[in-house]
This record gives C-alpha cells, structure tokens and sequence, in this order.
C-alpha cells in the first residue's frame, strides 16, 4: 500500500498607491487607488492505495492471480481574501493602518472525497484459455447521496490457437494466432463539489453608492434533476497473428463506446 499527503500554502499581498504628478507649476494633483489587498489559499490533500495478491499454480496448467485493493482520496480547500481602501501610511500597508470605507471580506473553500474499491481476477488454463474479470465499486461526496455509488466491471477473454495442439502443422508459417474479446466500463466523476445544492453568492457590487460599494446576491445556477457517474462502455474484438517466427507481427481491433450520463453544459 503507499499514503500520500500534501499541504499547499499560497499567500499575495499587493499594495496600490496614489501617483502624485502635475499639469502646471504650483499645480498638484494625483492618480489612482489607496489599497491593499491580501489573498490566501490553504489545500489539504491525501490519498491511500491498499491492495492485497494472490498468485497460485495448480497441476502446472491452472494459473490463478487475484487481487483486492482500496483507495482513498480526500481534499479540503479554504480561501479568505480581503481588502480596503484608504491607507495611512504608504511604506507600512497593514489593515490596522487604513480608514477607508471600501471594504470586503470574502472565504470559502471546498471539499471533497472519493473511495473505491476494486479487484481483479486472472484465469489462464494451459497458456490456451485465459480470462480476466475486473470491477471497481467507487463512491464519491460530489454527487446526492442516492446517487453516489456506482459500480463498474470489466471482463476479457483471449483463446491462443497457436498453442493448440492441432495448430503444430502450422508453426513454421504461423508462429503466433490469438483471438480475444472484452467489454468494459469505466466512472468519471470530474466536477465541481456542491453542484447538485443550490449556491447563493454574495458579493461586493462594482457601483459606488454614498460613497460606499454595496452588497448584492447572485441567483442560484440551474440544478441538474438527475446526477450521478458518467459512464463509458467498451466493447473490442481482436486478433493478434504472428507469421515466420513472428518476424511478421499483425494485429486488429474493433471497438465501439459508448458514453452515458454525460457531464454537458444545461439548457
């Protein structure tokens, strides 16, 4: 098994001033802003890999493989920036030391988890016959609780005709032939957290009014009536030949995905 954690800490601090200048002697006048702004980030992050084999040989032609694993992701986000007007002093720019009315205060942040379990399963009897069989059982915290788990399997079987016994009259020319078929299917979970609640921002208006910056609130974004896992499925049929002691290799598939359940921008 492997562990992962890992801390970011981001912080940026900038400072406006008024720019002082002047159009005609004994004349003064000045340009710009009176500001400091202060902006940080702090991003909490861990995953955790645990898997468990198993490999046995049985009568030298049954080769059995399984393995169980567990994983784990996490990640907590929080933001606080903040700024003001109306500094006092130009060489010390500290929130203490401004009297401005032009203020705002924002946070926020978010989190987020995943866990997953999985397996595989190999069967290969003689180097003839070989099946596998996968699967992954994944829950996720970005979607509703009914709609949070999805499970996800995958099955493959090969036939190696080369190694027939019938096949031998075939070697010199035909030195490897294999046919193999699979279906399988596969979880994307990539958005956003909190898409499926309803969000009410609060923000700072870009109009002045008595002399101070309002607030105003924004109207929730559309809420999607079903979401859940967006899921792809595979279905492939191939055959890999061999000629002249595979000094001529040739290989061909056929596939087919589908997507179901896709993440799309809404109407």
């Amino acid at each position: 098994g492997d562990f992962t954690y890992a801390r970011t800490w981001q912080k940026d601090v900038r400072t406006n001033n008024f720019i002082n200048f002047s159009n005609a002697p004994g004349e003064t006048s000045r340009f710009g802003r009176s500001l400091l702004r202060e902006w940080n980030e702090d991003v909490q992050y861990l995953a955790g890999n645990f898997t468990a084999n198993y490999t046995k040989t049985f009568a030298d032609k049954h080769d059995f493989s399984a393995l169980l694993g567990y994983n784990v992701e996490a990640s907590t986000t929080k933001k606080l920036r903040a700024q003001r007007d109306g500094l006092l002093l130009e060489d010390k720019p500290d929130f203490n030391l401004m009297d401005g009315l032009n203020y705002g205060i924002t946070g926020g942040g978010e989190e987020w988890a995943y866990l997953g379990l999985f397996y595989r399963i190999n069967y290969a009897y003689d180097n003839r016959y070989l099946l596998e069989m996968n699967g992954r059982y994944d829950g996720s915290s970005k979607f509703p609780a009914q709609q949070r788990y999805g499970f996800f399997p995958s099955f493959s079987a090969g036939w190696v005709v080369s190694n027939e016994s019938f096949f031998e009259d075939l070697k010199p020319m035909f030195s490897n032939m294999k046919f193999r078929a699979s279906y399988g299917s596969l979880g994307n979970g990539n958005i956003k957290p909190y898409r499926y609640l309803e969000q009410m921002g609060v923000s700072k208006s870009s109009v002045i009014l008595n002399g101070v910056l309002g607030n105003y609130t924004r109207l929730p974004e559309v809420i999607p009536e079903g979401l859940t896992w967006e899921r792809s499925t595979t279905v492939n049929f191939g055959a890999d030949l061999g000629f002249f002691q595979n000094r001529l290799n040739v290989t061909f598939d056929w596939y087919t995905r589908m997507t179901y359940d896709m993440f799309t921008v809404g109407q």
